[in-house]
């Protein structure tokens, strides 16, 4: 549901070569990494900086501060309160990139999504921005992020340990039986009928039987207005995930804070004997029941994070 587009002037490299745009979103430079590459020998237009300035501004996450250019080089800083961007182009750093993938990481662009996106609390984003330690099973050797604090490893931990084997197949096969039974209860007659929009058809069965899934079948039939609510808030997810205020899309934003109340409400009322979907979940509340500084309502906000995937 995410276009590559979306994140590419804030999460790491934007490259230009021969005049096409090649984006790599969220990838970004490790917190205790010094990105170091020979400069190729173009340099990249100053109307590509402004444009790129332009688009840092209106992310939501703080006015742009400065432009820094090295005259000799193709290696443009653009200086944030919270962080620097840098803006690179040749095929060098492309290379340099893809062949030093253990020193990136996508926590960045994952601390935009948890906040732009889905709501996350700034007091709750705290927590998880002071994890400087990777997502790695290894913190990295510099971070002093004590082991219980390290969010992003959990969170990643808990995906490949249930979304994985002998879960996933369980999983997989609870969605195809979810799917087989909505298409049977469809109404759908022995005449061809004629449809405006394929889509708005097969969305609500794929939906549900996704939902179910991963949330269990109680949970459906307990929140039938969930992927309304969640559809009404996807349909603007790029525009809240350049960090537009949710007053101006007062729509997606009412279908935003319904899916995260409905997340809230399931785990206070939770019952695991009756749970029939993806143990993650569980393994998730588990681990952020324990961090502190983690609100109640942030961990909903991540909760509707997993099901948008």
């Amino acid at each position: 549901m995410a276009h590559s587009q979306n994140l590419s002037s804030y999460a790491g490299i934007v490259s230009m070569t021969q005049g096409y745009f090649v984006h790599l979103p969220l990838i970004t430079v490790a917190p205790h990494t010094k990105f170091d590459v020979p400069a190729p020998m173009s340099a990249w237009s100053t109307q590509l900086a402004l444009i790129s300035l332009l688009s840092l501004s209106l992310l939501g996450t703080g006015a742009a501060i400065s432009l820094k250019r090295k005259q000799e080089s193709s290696e443009d800083r653009l200086r944030k309160p919270l962080q620097d961007v840098y803006v690179v182009s040749g095929a060098e750093y492309i290379k340099a990139v893809w062949k030093d993938t253990k020193s990136m990481s996508s926590c960045d662009g994952l601390s935009l999504a948890l906040r732009n996106l889905f709501g996350t609390p700034r007091r709750d984003m705290i927590c998880i921005r002071n994890d400087k330690s990777g997502s790695s099973h290894d913190p990295h050797p510099q971070s002093s992020t004590r082991p219980e604090d390290r969010i992003f490893h959990h969170m990643f931990k808990a995906t490949v340990d249930t979304l994985t084997g002998v879960n996933l197949n369980v999983t997989a096969s609870k969605f195809q039986l979810a799917m087989k039974r909505r298409i049977e209860e469809a109404p759908i007659q022995q005449e061809w009928v004629e449809m405006d929009d394929l889509f708005d058809f097969l969305r609500p069965l794929i939906a549900n039987a996704t939902v179910e899934a991963v949330c269990g079948t109680a949970f459906v039939e307990k929140y039938p207005d969930f992927v309304e609510n969640f559809y009404a808030f996807n349909d603007k997810a790029t525009t809240l995930l350049y960090g537009w205020p949710g007053f101006l899309m007062p729509r997606a934003n009412r279908g935003r804070e319904r899916c995260i109340a409905i997340m809230q409400e399931w785990r206070r009322t939770f019952d695991e004997q009756a749970f029939d979907g993806n143990p993650m979940m569980l393994h998730r509340w588990s681990y952020f029941s324990k961090v502190e500084g983690m609100s109640e309502y942030g961990v909903a906000c991540q909760d509707v994070g997993i099901v948008w995937g």
